[in-house]
């Protein structure tokens, strides 16, 4: 988020659609800096007190290959204003896959998830559903989205079923010639 511009209730994000609410973009330099040294990042309940969704913008949109294994990483805080604790409940949503919940409070310190799964043919973006309502959400940066490389053992066995494949394939074509 270190490339956008630091305003509230923004939606002019290069590559994610906001929904359902607003979001803030807020950080250093001196723009409601919650979190010193961390750059830019987003205030998941913006300004209007209407907490919003944060979603890939449809161009970026991804086919979550069959057997692949993919990784999201992301940091999130609560949003560190002191006063009353409250908990905040986010779910993340990856393509078709089953939503997941993250609840903190307001004093949570920056803490890094990482999920993992395997792909299942399925297309998608990322959201992020905040759920609040009075303008003080919790913090979300670093949002990564990478494919995790198969090890070389995955390839050799993937080459074995593709042979074993080919050879069911020939011995049913030649018993399909005879």
């Amino acid at each position: 988020f270190n490339t956008e511009t630091l305003v509230l209730n923004y939606t002019g994000f290069a590559n994610w659609d906001v929904s359902d609410g607003t979001v803030d973009l807020i950080g250093a330099p001196s723009f409601f800096d919650l979190i010193p040294g961390h750059g830019r990042y987003v205030d998941l309940d913006g300004s209007t007190g209407n907490a919003g969704t944060m979603t890939t913008k449809p161009s970026l949109g991804w086919t979550f290959s069959t057997g692949q294994r993919y990784r999201l990483e992301f940091d999130l805080a609560g949003n560190q204003r002191g006063g009353a604790v409250d908990t905040v409940v986010l779910s993340v949503a990856v393509g078709n896959l089953a939503p997941q919940s993250i609840m903190s409070n307001s004093n949570t310190p920056l803490t890094h998830y990482i999920f993992e799964w395997i792909g299942n043919g399925s297309t998608g973006g990322i959201s992020f559903a905040a759920a609040g309502g009075d303008n003080v959400g919790q913090l979300l940066d670093n949002v990564q989205l990478t494919m995790i490389p198969l090890p070389p053992a995955a390839w050799a066995g993937l080459g074995s079923l593709a042979g074993v494949a080919c050879i069911g394939a020939i011995r049913r074509r030649k018993n399909a010639t005879i």
